[in-house]
């Protein structure tokens, strides 16, 4: 049975007067006699219940601003675990006691009139509990970790911007947990005073896992930063934090229970006025590469992109002169940058366009259509744990007409060589005009041209890497105003090793390919890799295709093969290729290794229209590191070919292959993406991918 017993504060509930009771009570009177001597005065009649397991006693409880109430319940000797909680009128818990045993204790100190109940439970156990209420606020004052009922942020020992504290935790109590880590450790408070509109820096250094954060006020709950490893170090927690003048309350903690010695260093910088950020903002030159960097800035606007924009920000002035296309590439040295645009300097809500990642963490693009007057450019940062925010960057402003100048291979009005049968080449649009559009969109924007001539019935695939905006590209026969074969998008690249691609079976014939952007907004370069495939000749490497046989090793080299085959891994897998047959009796489980001697190898499989890429059912790029590539999982019966590829397009070289068939496997699940090593995914809101990503896809 669960109890669930009211107490009104000054009522208590009798209980029996079993020998069990009456060493309960002995026990409370040494614990009142001990603490009244210590100078913490009785606060109240004491209450007693008994509980079952499961049970528990609740008292309301009204707390005037600065009160301090600290709470001991002690349980008889059939009580094996024993818990206080102390919760607000919204039900938030605000101190808690957190230890295991037939004693426990929780301290609550309120800034300001509160309405609170305290609630013990039997955790474990059954038998009578007496609960007493002293005020903890005219105790003895704690220093740093010593334990005692003055570990709460009512009694936090006052400290000023510049101090430097040496403390401990060890001994200290629980009773609260920052939002950016598990606790159940013990925690120490300081309360901080600020005179003016401050920057403020808080540096903990400690001998255990530490963990740092603040309170806007003490049992607020309004947490203004957070922070347990600075710099993926475990033992240094780093806060920034913009603080108008007031009191906060700055505890240092710990994650998982651990606890120990720590310094704090506080530091504080007076806040330069936004009004004068922005009217002191450098001007961008439309061509001139403006090198800055972030060192010694502060954290003072954010974004809608990059986790907010936390980082440490520097604002830039751009005049646009008349309407026109302006691209903004940002480089950063050793930090991942972010990039934003604002109307109004001051004003979040006039953003008009941001960017994290281009093509990797280290750049940010932004394309986009300006009217005339003046802009706003902010080089802001990405935080996070494992990498720093600061350093060097570079921002490149480029402002051109409206509507572009024109330029080469701008329409069919062009002498347009034909592209080869491979070809790698890059088109920037940023100066082209808008001729054309096709059925899934580039109405209104830039646009350029490329001929193509097929010789013999063909796969043509086409991928798009390092896009710097969304854009279309669409095929047509004979000339710009032909029919359309096909119309794909593709997206702006964030990954370094992302791409988008489009494939279609074309006939004899000459055809003109055109890149468009999805909109007015979408211009700038994006790198085009075409390969036309005669599918004659694949078709006769799948029919000759040699046999992959379970359980044998099979060396090769690909070596001055052509591209014959492309994944969806691997950048494309637009290397030199060999493609092996393997042939299954009935469902199975499937193992393929592959280990490229010197070079980045990749792997993928198709089943049964070996000529089809639309049929692959699984890519690996990466097992491990660069030179290990691995298929695995439960395979239906049927005809597979196994290709061995490599990464991007210039991969080549030996190589040994295994293949390894057993039962199947019902209960198998494919593994989740490594968290450490070269081809860890990293966690977050965001993907914040590493330059090579393992991919597993199972159809």
């Amino acid at each position: 049975m669960r109890q669930s017993i009211k107490l009104g504060l000054v009522v208590a509930v009798s209980v029996g007067c079993g020998g069990g009771s009456s060493q309960l009570v002995a026990r409370e009177g040494s614990v009142h006699d001990a603490l009244t001597g210590l100078g913490f005065a009785e606060a109240g009649a004491r209450s007693e219940a008994s509980l079952d397991e499961g049970g528990t006693m609740q008292f309301p409880l009204h707390l005037e601003p600065g009160q301090c109430r600290a709470f001991v319940a002690l349980g008889s000797r059939g009580i094996d675990d024993l818990t206080i909680d102390v919760l607000r009128a919204d039900g938030m818990r605000v101190a808690r006691d957190e230890s295991h045993g037939r004693d426990a204790t929780a301290t609550y100190c309120s800034n300001q009139a509160a309405d609170v109940e305290v609630v013990v439970t039997a955790l474990h156990g059954h038998g009578e509990v007496v609960l007493s209420m002293f005020d903890a606020g005219g105790g003895p004052s704690r220093s740093a970790g010593g334990a005692g009922f003055a570990s709460n942020c009512g009694t936090a020992e006052a400290i000023e911007l510049g101090a430097t504290i040496s403390g401990s935790t060890a001994g200290g109590r629980h009773t609260i947990d920052g939002s950016c880590f598990r606790g159940n450790s013990p925690e120490v408070y300081y309360q901080l005073s600020v005179a003016v509109a401050s920057m403020v820096s808080l540096d903990l250094t400690s001998d255990y896992d530490g963990s740092l954060y603040i309170l806007r006020e003490c049992g607020s709950g309004q947490e203004l930063g957070c922070n347990d490893d600075y710099a993926s170090d475990r033992r240094h927690s780093h806060l920034d934090v913009e603080m108008q003048p007031g009191q906060y309350i700055v505890v240092v903690d710990g994650y998982g229970g651990e606890s120990g010695n720590f310094q704090l260093s506080v530091t504080g910088a007076p806040l330069v006025p936004i009004a004068e950020l922005c009217s002191q903002a450098p001007a961008l030159v439309a061509g001139t590469t403006y090198q800055g960097t972030n060192e010694g800035a502060l954290d003072r606007f954010q974004a809608t992109c990059a986790g907010g924009g936390r980082g440490h920000d520097r604002v830039h002035r751009l005049d646009v002169g008349a309407t026109s296309r302006v691209r903004l590439v940002q480089n950063t040295a050793d930090y991942d940058g972010a990039l934003f645009v604002r109307r109004a300097c001051d004003v979040e809500s006039s953003e008009i366009a941001c960017n994290d990642d281009w093509n990797g963490i280290a750049a940010s693009v932004i394309t986009t259509r300006l009217d005339q007057g003046t802009y706003y450019v902010f080089s802001d940062a990405y935080v996070s744990e494992e990498r720093s925010s600061t350093g060097a960057y570079s921002i490149l402003a480029e402002v051109v007409p409206g509507d572009g100048t024109g330029g080469p291979s701008d329409n069919c009005a062009n002498d347009i060589e034909p592209l080869t049968a491979t070809s790698t080449f890059t088109l920037d649009t940023i100066q082209a005009r808008d001729d054309m559009q096709g059925s899934c969109g580039g109405q209104g924007a830039a646009d350029l041209v490329r001929r193509i001539h097929v010789a013999a019935r063909s796969s043509l695939q086409i991928d798009f890497g390092a896009s710097q905006f969304n854009g279309v590209a669409y095929l047509r026969r004979t000339s710009c105003d032909g029919a359309e074969v096909m119309c794909r998008a593709f997206t702006s690249a964030t990954r370094s090793d992302g791409a988008s691609a489009l494939e279609t079976v074309v006939e004899p014939g000459d055809y003109v390919l055109v890149i468009d952007g999805a909109d007015v907004e979408n211009f700038g370069s994006v790198e085009v890799r075409m390969q036309l495939t005669d599918l004659a000749a694949v078709e006769r490497m799948c029919r000759e295709a040699p046999a992959l046989t379970a359980g044998r090793d099979v060396s090769g080299n690909t070596t001055g093969r052509t591209n014959t085959f492309e994944a969806t891994c691997a950048r494309g897998a637009a290397s030199p290729d060999q493609v092996y047959r393997l042939v299954l009796r009935r469902r199975s489980f499937v193992t393929v290794r592959m280990e490229s001697q010197g070079w980045d190898g990749a792997l993928h499989i198709r089943r049964g229209d070996c000529t089809d890429s639309s049929t692959e059912v699984q890519c690996n790029d990466d097992f491990g590191d660069t030179t290990h590539s691995m298929l695995e999982g439960n395979f239906d019966a049927g005809t597979y070919f196994v290709v061995v590829d490599g990464y991007d397009a210039s991969n080549a070289g030996p190589y040994r292959i295994r293949a390894d068939v057993s039962a199947e496997r019902p209960n198998w699940t494919p593994p989740a993406p490594p968290t450490e090593g070269p081809n860890r995914v990293p966690e977050g809101e965001e993907l914040k991918p590493t330059s090579r990503m393992k991919t597993i896809t199972l159809r």
